[in-house]
């Protein structure tokens, strides 16, 4: 990372510290050997942890009241206490002055202003901590430019420098803190706010996503990617109402077809397509007057291949079912658990939170808590989830939110088990077994491909160097051709296990037809194989 004036990462350390004694964390400054604060009375704290740390955040400016919005996506490194204040971060700050603003933009487009848009709002329509967002015409249309403050970056890898000093000052001296990672903390932060400042990944997310959902009830914004820079990004104006203005848009709109169309969609983007926005939260939902929905803001999207829909598949039927050793052997094969984690420790504390629900109506079970719960356990026990995994439960956790605000007597698990029951257990097991089979039989037939080549050189080079040449070339053709009789043989039994393991698979996945002529070739295949044994 490059490095800035000591001078801007002391001022910036001074300022850090004194809002951190002004919240009652003095303490920690102290064990931190930052600084040795004298003796001074104590205040009384009025606000609890949470809200103290957001109140810092904010005071602190754009780097760290970003660092909490991403926070707050991650469930896996933040207790929900912390998370639904986190949640609460207001990202509207003072507008940058506009001239320049404009400077920016027309840096970036090689052009003036005037050249390219027909109209431009010199107000804000939004002002964020990283960008503004303006309201301009270009060929015709309305469109949002989203335009990057300026010095931005610089600001935000200094404070990032800092945040790591401070982690790994956190983990040296403050017992316990180990529990919550703060290094990979910092680290998840990093990686997140990189992609957040280059807008050409939003603008390529935005792209893969139009590509990927083909849904007439979905809005995602066109792109006029012939503008678009690291710096800047243009958008189709969405002329919506934010989903948090109920009384608005219910006008218009029927509220439950507006739910069980939101939770459609959003499943489908999870489960079906396995791209997915990655912060559903209600400022990045609108609902326009004709009833469909618009997603704006993907600089965090989530990808779930089917391997990763099907260890997802096999962790949510392991909870329903009440399996704690699928959920244990899920995790084992997924990579997530720690060489020094206390598996039977782990398994109990599992067993604790299904048995919790296990009595409980569907109707009364809330998805919030039992997310929340699971993730307490994953994170005591140091257990790995997979990013996009934490961004699906927060996801779930917010929707579940946004529907109680709207609906309180809509109930989202409802909604989803007839989509997981009909969907998942179908599906994306089929798909994953499919893959494996295909993957494995591949594998297998590059190998037995290079046997005889392998075998052929490694007696030529022996024939070499001997020198009974002659017997040892009659001998080796005899091997090399049993070898490749071999081959063929091994060849056509993988094909018949595959196409009959395919066969399988289609036939309990109710495709009965597709079954049974699977099990017709595999017969015929097997008829192929015994007349070759028995012409040999």
């Amino acid at each position: 990372m490059r490095k800035y004036p000591s001078i801007r990462k002391f001022r910036r350390y001074r300022e850090l510290i004194n809002i951190l004694i002004k919240y009652g964390f003095g303490i920690i400054i102290e064990k931190l050997h930052l600084l040795k604060i004298p003796f001074r009375k104590k205040k009384k704290i009025e606000y609890s942890i949470p809200v103290r740390i957001k109140k810092i955040l904010e005071e602190l400016g754009p780097t760290y009241i970003k660092m909490g919005q991403i926070l707050s996506t991650r469930p896996d490194l933040v207790p929900l206490e912390y998370i639904k204040e986190l949640e609460k971060l207001q990202d509207e700050v003072k507008e940058e002055d506009f001239e320049v603003m404009k400077k920016t933009i027309e840096n970036e487009i090689g052009n003036k202003i005037e050249n390219i848009f027909e109209e431009f709002e010199p107000v804000p329509i939004a002002s964020a901590s990283l960008s503004c967002v303006y309201k301009a015409k270009y060929k015709g249309e309305y469109v949002a430019v989203k335009v990057q403050r300026p010095n931005i970056k610089e600001q935000i890898y200094t404070d990032i420098q800092i945040l790591y000093d401070i982690a790994e000052l956190i983990e040296k001296f403050i017992e316990g803190s180990e529990l919550y990672q703060p290094l990979k903390i910092v680290q998840e932060f990093e990686k997140s706010i990189k992609k957040e400042l280059n807008f050409l990944i939003e603008c390529k997310n935005i792209e893969a996503m139009r590509e990927k959902i083909k849904d007439e009830r979905l809005l995602i914004p066109y792109v006029y990617k012939e503008l678009c820079t690291e710096k800047l990004l243009i958008l189709e104006y969405i002329d919506g109402i934010k989903i948090s203005k109920v009384d608005e848009w219910s006008k218009y709109v029927d509220k439950m077809k507006v739910l069980k169309n939101g939770i459609d969609i959003i499943l489908k983007q999870i489960f079906e397509v396995g791209f997915f926005h990655g912060d559903p939260h209600p400022g990045n939902i609108f609902i326009l007057k004709d009833g469909r929905i618009a997603l704006i803001d993907f600089g965090i999207v989530g990808k779930l291949d089917d391997e990763k829909k099907y260890y997802l598949l096999n962790l949510i039927t392991g909870i329903i079912k009440g399996r704690s050793d699928k959920i244990i052997s899920t995790l084992k094969a997924m990579g997530s658990i720690d060489r020094k984690t206390d598996i039977e420790e782990l398994k109990n504390e599992i067993e604790d939170v299904i048995d919790t629900y296990k009595n409980v109506p569907l109707k009364n079970i809330k998805i919030g808590e039992i997310i929340e719960t699971g993730f307490d356990v994953m994170r005591k026990h140091k257990v790995k989830i997979p990013v996009s995994f934490s961004l699906i439960g927060k996801s779930m956790i917010t929707l579940e939110g946004i529907c109680h605000f709207i609906a309180p007597e809509f109930r989202l698990i409802d909604s989803i088990e007839p989509i997981f029951l009909e969907f998942l257990e179908k599906k994306i097991k089929f798909n994953y077994y499919l893959k494996e089979v295909w993957e494995s039989f591949d594998r297998f037939q590059h190998l037995i491909k290079e046997i005889p080549e392998s075998f052929e050189n490694f007696l030529n080079t022996i024939k070499e160097k001997n020198e009974r040449k002659e017997i040892i070339e009659e001998k080796i053709e005899e091997l090399t051709g049993a070898i490749r009789k071999t081959g063929i043989k091994l060849s056509i039994s993988l094909i018949i296990f595959a196409v009959l393991l395919s066969s399988i698979i289609l036939f309990l996945s109710n495709y009965f037809y597709s079954g049974i002529t699977g099990f017709i070739i595999t017969f015929i295949l097997l008829g192929i194989l015994f007349l070759l044994i028995l012409r040999e």
